[in-house]
């Protein structure tokens, strides 16, 4: 089930009304969003890290692989929406995270 709104474009309303804690940098500016305030390095390790997370679940558990990987694809529908990353690297992180084959 791909989720409704990505992670990455919550403010400081989605993390009290969910229930979360949201990080400092929200805190101090609640009418952003982590996908706004992230650096290009942690856009990089975000995504890198997150499609090493869902081939480890592919193997392990493959219904969880499914939910990470929507979950995924919802943020970076979300980053290129803002002009974070480019379409191209969009087409690439949905080919990497086994969403589409090459």
């Amino acid at each position: 089930m791909k989720p409704e709104k990505s992670e990455l474009e919550f403010q400081l309303a989605d993390y009290e009304r969910t229930g979360r804690d949201a990080p400092d940098r929200i805190i101090a500016t609640p009418e952003s969003c982590e996908g706004m305030l992230m650096t290009d390095d942690e856009i990089f390790d975000y995504c890198k890290d997150s499609l090493a997370v869902i081939r480890v679940m592919v193997e392990r558990n493959p219904e969880r692989a499914v939910q990470l990987r929507a979950e995924f694809l919802t943020d970076a529908s979300f980053l290129l929406r803002i002009a974070r990353i480019k379409p191209e690297e969009y087409e690439m992180l949905t080919v990497e995270s086994g969403a589409r084959e090459a």
